[in-house]
């Protein structure tokens, strides 16, 4: 899915909604600090995972995205390691 520009958010983001979501490790517990990955590239950003049931994941940024465009694959990852990823809505 290849987002268009009017898809992308007037503003930086602090959270957003994931669902989807399909588990190559599932976390034994979100009270631990995970980092995302929203598009192509090398950069991470901290992040924090609420879940809100039925296979949807609220996930907390610790720094603000401009970038966040439904449609996008949120990737998360515990240091080096790939956890899962999601569809953002």
């Amino acid at each position: 899915y290849v987002s268009c520009e009017e898809a992308r958010t007037e503003r930086p983001q602090l959270e957003f909604v994931v669902s989807a979501v399909h588990w190559l490790e599932k976390p034994a517990t979100l009270s631990e600090e995970f980092q995302v990955k929203i598009r192509h590239g090398v950069r991470t950003t901290r992040c924090l995972l609420q879940d809100l049931g039925e296979g949807r994941f609220k996930i907390h940024l610790a720094e603000a995205d401009g970038g966040i465009a439904p449609g996008q694959y949120a990737v998360i990852y515990s240091g080096a390691t790939c956890l899962g990823s999601g569809v953002i809505e």
